[in-house]
């Protein structure tokens, strides 16, 4: 055990003479936090361990008791320690420093050392007791200025029927869209820990049309291995990802011959040869909805990526933009924008070949608007009149 005086607040050396010609080395060392020297060792009973002196180091934390006393008839001071231990369960055990020079001294300054390392932790403690009640104080504080800021921020934009639809919520923190009194697509974060709000909206009339998009996929892995007997070969493994379009998986047996004809060994003498294959499927699903708006910033047309499930929302509150009733509604603008020019004089009168080509195709074009504007109807973009109205005009055409 190497002792370092340098660190030690004091040190002691001497000999305890037991018998005529029989002497002990005895050493004291005290540091701020431990007990270090040669010394007389005692069990529970104390019963000494040998009957020569021991080195020792005990540390603050377990020393129990110091005073000066006797132990078998012999005097000194003696350090009382605790062992934790699954047998003895805590058990007391001694150290006995016999007669030491000036033991008043070396005494009290044991108790002293002892007492000074018990306030310091005591000290410690008390300051970590205190700073975690400082931290738990700063958390709920600033729990509760996350709370009202995100509470400030959501009941600013949103009112009990506002409709919206969530991407993602945390503890007071939220992303979402919405719908605002003007028809917008709102589309709004709010982070009340970071204390930030950022709100981006489409205006209605920019938003052009909505529609699926994306489809699902399966990735077949096909991985195994084989063991070969007779050969140079001993083993291998092999791994093929074969990426199956329009949800429809490949037979088992196409994605393994495809697998060991990817495989391509280094060197294969007379052998023979057991494969042990397996395929896993994963299935991935990349559908989405796109929207089309028009970017008063691009000046342009742009589309966003949005989650599919979103869909039913649009549909809910936009039934009138999406992809197919647009397309349909500007069809029926240009034709009624053709038609005036026609009425006004403004177009040229199609020549006889024209005209005879559309007599020919009158019942195929009468179906076709007929079709057209029951669709319309369903999409609630024309009332019972206007349907009526408009029906009367077809067959009056006929």
């Amino acid at each position: 055990m190497g002792l370092d005086f340098e660190k030690a607040i004091d040190c002691y050396y001497g000999t305890y003479k037991k018998s005529v010609l029989a002497k002990d080395k005895i050493t004291l060392f005290i540091y701020p936090s431990s007990f270090a020297g040669k010394a007389y060792k005692y069990g529970t009973n104390k019963m000494p361990y040998k009957t020569s002196s021991n080195d020792f180091e005990i540390t603050m934390d377990f020393v129990t008791n110091i005073s000066y006393d006797d132990i078998g008839g012999i005097s000194g001071i003696i350090i009382e320690y605790r062992v934790d231990s699954i047998v003895t369960n805590r058990a007391n055990y001694y150290l006995l420093i016999p007669e030491i020079d000036n033991h008043d001294y070396w005494l009290s300054l044991c108790k002293k050392t002892k007492e000074e390392y018990d306030n310091k932790k005591r000290e410690k403690v008390r300051q970590e007791k205190e700073a975690e009640e400082q931290r738990n104080i700063e958390i709920v504080n600033r729990e509760q200025e996350a709370l009202d800021f995100f509470r400030n921020c959501y009941d600013f934009h949103i009112q009990e029927d506002t409709p919206t639809y969530e991407l993602f919520k945390e503890k007071n923190q939220i992303a979402f869209i919405y719908i605002d009194q003007e028809r917008g697509l709102n589309f709004l974060k709010i982070d009340g820990y970071n204390q930030e709000e950022s709100n981006g909206v489409i205006p209605y009339e920019k938003i052009h049309y909505y529609e699926r998009a994306g489809a699902i996929h399966y990735v077949a892995d096909v991985h195994g291995d084989y063991s070969s007997y007779g050969g140079s070969v001993s083993g291998g493994n092999f791994s093929k990802r074969a990426a199956v379009l329009g949800g429809l998986l490949f037979g088992f047996m196409g994605m393994t011959a495809g697998a060991l004809l990817s495989y391509k060994p280094a060197k294969i003498e007379s052998t023979t040869t057991e494969f042990h294959i397996e395929s896993d499927v994963q299935r991935i699903d990349e559908r989405n909805v796109m929207l089309n708006f028009y970017s008063d910033t691009k000046k342009q047309y742009m589309d966003i990526e949005l989650p599919q499930d979103i869909y039913n929302f649009l549909q809910t509150y936009y039934a009138e933009k999406k992809h197919n009733i647009v397309i349909e509604i500007e069809r029926q603008s240009a034709s009624l924008k053709e038609k005036s020019q026609i009425e006004s004089g403004n177009m040229i009168e199609a020549p006889d070949s024209t005209k005879k080509m559309e007599n020919k195709d009158d019942i195929q074009d009468f179906k076709k608007k007929t079709e057209k504007l029951a669709m319309m109807k369903d999409a609630g973009l024309l009332t019972e009149e206007e349907f009526s109205s408009e029906k009367a005009k077809l067959l009056s055409m006929i």
